[in-house]
């Protein structure tokens, strides 16, 4: 759940060629999976049945689904279990109708919760285990009282593989706007918790995540896609390796690395950022550091493969 003012991107859905040419390009690559999700519910695709099919059996995997759950019927959750799809995440912001159905205005708690439990009982007649369930909330002053009851019933219905997550809310205001805000607070009394942003640890979507919009346009990470992006490629024109090892993209890197991700005029929008002076982390800031400078070692590697594989193509 993505709470915003206005819309500053258009919607609409991916052909069919764009959706076949990445997916063509990803199982070429040891490692890489897809996440079908993002700026809205993916299941209103109207080939979505066809989509997830094209890709298990090109060989996608893993291949996650990220859904609020309305719309899993008995054929897509039957399509999910059948083909092995490895997750799908559901979020589901409440544990009773009440407070469910005043958050997701429009949907409907009981179908939703049957919806799930199709699923659940599917996966179970078929004996495969797939796909792991994550069974997500969004905890906010609306529904933060019914953690508790959340975790417990999904407990008693998931499988031990399976997961619970709580998460918390990042309103989607830029870096600039949120400071002003934040200052008005301080002013009546209310003491922040402030993250200096050239202190924060890199951030590690760009060394592990792409997000390809319906049109091809490409961006890093949720939080760039306002009408900016780290880079200008579109998937119609470039491929997925290109766009991953282009210099745009390593800048960036080197940027995030040495702490100054405040040089690129994209970052100092990101909402996250913002976000982070509003929050007490839960690891210290030399902490984070480490664990971000270890997955960025880490995908150091994949970059040296990805460049590998391009000289040998």
């Amino acid at each position: 759940m993505c709470p915003q003012r206005s819309e500053i991107l258009d919607h609409g859905f991916m052909a069919e060629d764009l959706f076949r040419k990445i997916v063509d390009e990803v199982i070429l690559h040891k490692g890489v999976f897809l996440v079908l999700g993002g700026r809205g519910e993916s299941m209103v695709h109207p080939r979505w049945e066809e989509y997830v099919a094209y890709a298990k059996r090109a060989g996608v995997a893993p291949m996650w689904i990220l859904t609020n759950g309305t719309l899993l019927d008995h054929e897509r959750a039957s399509l999910l279990v059948d083909l092995g799809v490895e997750e799908i995440a559901v979020t589901i912001d409440g544990a009773t109708k009440e407070t469910y159905e005043a958050m997701r205005v429009g949907a409907r708690y009981d179908r939703v919760l049957e919806n799930m439990h199709r699923l659940i009982e599917l996966r179970r007649s078929r004996g495969n285990g797939r796909p792991r369930i994550l069974m997500r909330m969004i905890q906010t002053a609306q529904n933060e009282h019914e953690v508790g009851a959340f975790r417990t019933y999904w407990q008693e219905h998931l499988e031990d593989h399976d997961g619970i997550k709580i998460t918390g809310l990042i309103s989607w205001v830029p870096m600039d706007e949120a400071e002003s805000i934040l200052s008005q607070a301080e002013a009546t009394g209310y003491q922040a918790i402030r993250h200096q942003p050239t202190l924060m640890a890199p951030c590690i979507p760009i060394w592990k995540f792409l997000k390809v919009r319906y049109d091809g346009s490409v961006y890093v990470c949720c939080t760039h896609d306002l009408g900016t992006s780290l880079v200008t490629n579109n998937a119609y024109r470039d491929s997925i390796q290109d766009v991953w090892m282009s210099p745009a993209l390593k800048e960036a890197r080197r940027l995030h690395l040495r702490r100054r991700k405040l040089d690129i005029a994209t970052c100092r929008r990101c909402m996250v950022l913002a976000h982070a002076a509003t929050i007490r982390q839960k690891e210290t800031d030399e902490r984070a550091r480490q664990a971000a400078e270890e997955s960025a070692r880490q995908a150091t590697c994949q970059h040296a493969e990805f460049a590998d594989r391009g000289r040998m193509a």
